[in-house]
């Protein structure tokens, strides 16, 4: 509660003013730009709270806005928001001299109380199923599912207390940005297109649904702009390949499944398959003999982003464990961008076990001119893992002057010794 008042202007990650239901007014020093990438307003709605304002009315304060906004309860005047992308409030007022702020979005509320369809009214604030329009909110913990091919405008996931799931089991396309927030997953089963960003922040995730004896399920995303993966966001394919016993890199009796490498224990067949440089099969699951624990091998995860990757966080696509018997092999992960950027993991590992799974596989290649790899100093890892561990898998790496397929191949089991084989060319 009370007065803030921000003089100088700012470059930050994110903006957040959280005013609960307190009166909370917030003066901005005119003429200098405030840039962010996310900006949140957290007021309330019955209330509209928050007062944002000039410091010298009727002089404007700048705003700039790059990745995703969620305001709500706020009462604005003054304000010049054309540096960036527009900005939809809920249950908020317009006091005068604002540009680009769109007062009158189509904002749909998310309840989930009738079912889990989203084409049902009934799921909906206000009670009209949603069109190419519309501006999703989910905040609820109510299961939603998308079966029919759909356009949005904009979709914004979690951020509050219950945890919010999104399974997409139809083509969805997202002519905005695409916001997952801390304790949301959005389920990726059939391909989706978002036309701007899409940002997942700490807390939350995006995956797949784990397949059975078919590559049935796979996490197909193009983002025509930029993907931003924070410290504590994922996105997370672990144990979502193919199921026990499946795939044709299932290992033999006692020994770990294959995909870009083979299993420990299984030197003498299954031989790895899949391609090195444009990898989207699934890992194979594990061995399934009576008395052992059964586990899957680990997702696919195929990533088009138009401009830049931006990962701090983690993708993952690792096989699972066996209690004792063979574990599950990596699956893969196939990311195309213009430039990555960024300190956090890629990993395709095989299940940890006894004996261990293959590791699976890794692509990334750069498109943007004169990109390369010196701005992401995380790390990517297709290895096996544990004391027995299976063999390395492939790691692709292509810079834009590199031409296509012509990047660099790396085989590295990080120091692990395993007497099962990379095999080159996949079987």
């Amino acid at each position: 509660a009370g007065l803030v008042t921000l003089d100088g202007g700012c470059t930050a990650k994110q903006l957040l003013f959280n005013g609960g239901t307190n009166p909370l007014s917030v003066n901005f020093e005119a003429g200098v730009p405030f840039v962010t990438r996310d900006f949140e307003m957290q007021g309330s709605a019955l209330l509209t709270n928050i007062t944002l304002r000039s410091a010298a009315s009727p002089s404007a304060w700048l705003l700039s806005v790059s990745g995703y906004s969620r305001v709500r309860g706020v009462d604005v005047k003054d304000s010049d928001a054309g540096g960036g992308k527009p900005i939809f409030p809920m249950s908020s007022r317009d006091s005068g001299n604002n540009t680009n702020w769109v007062f009158s979005g189509p904002w749909s509320t998310w309840l989930g109380t009738g079912s889990t369809s989203f084409t049902n009214p009934a799921n909906w604030s206000p009670a009209v199923a949603p069109n190419s329009s519309s501006l999703i909110l989910v905040e609820t913990n109510n299961l939603m599912i998308i079966g029919t091919t759909t356009t949005v405008q904009t979709l914004l996931l979690g951020g509050g207390t219950g945890a919010v799931q999104v399974q997409v089991f139809a083509p969805l396309t997202v002519a905005g940005d695409v916001t997952v927030r801390s304790n949301a997953t959005l389920w990726i089963n059939q391909p989706m297109t978002a036309s701007n960003d899409v940002i997942v922040l700490a807390g939350g995730m995006l995956s797949h649904t784990s397949n059975l004896a078919s590559e049935t399920y796979k996490l197909n995303l193009t983002a025509r702009s930029n993907l931003f993966v924070d410290a504590g966001g994922a996105v997370n394919v672990n144990r979502r390949g193919y199921g026990s016993g499946a795939g044709p890199g299932v290992g033999p009796n006692g020994g770990g499944s294959s995909y870009g490498g083979q299993g420990m224990g299984a030197t003498v067949g299954p031989v790895t398959y899949g391609s090195i440089i444009a990898p989207t099969n699934l890992g194979s699951g594990s061995n399934p003999n009576q008395g052992y624990d059964k586990d899957w091998g680990g997702g696919a995860v195929i990533l088009s982003v138009g401009e830049a990757t931006t990962l701090n966080g983690l993708m993952t696509a690792e096989g699972g464990p066996r209690d004792g018997n063979g574990a599950a092999a990596g699956g893969c992960i196939f990311l195309t961008t213009g430039r990555l950027i960024g300190s956090g993991s890629i990993k395709a590992q095989g299940g940890p076990g006894n004996p261990g799974g293959g590791g699976g596989r890794i692509s990334v290649v750069l498109t943007g001119a004169g990109a390369s790899f010196t701005n992401f100093t995380g790390s990517m890892t297709a290895s096996g893992q544990g004391a027995s561990p299976g063999g390395a898998g492939t790691v692709y790496l292509q810079g834009s002057g590199q031409g296509a397929g012509r990047g660099d191949v790396i085989i590295n089991n990080g120091g692990l010794g395993a007497s099962s084989l990379t095999i080159l060319p996949p079987g």
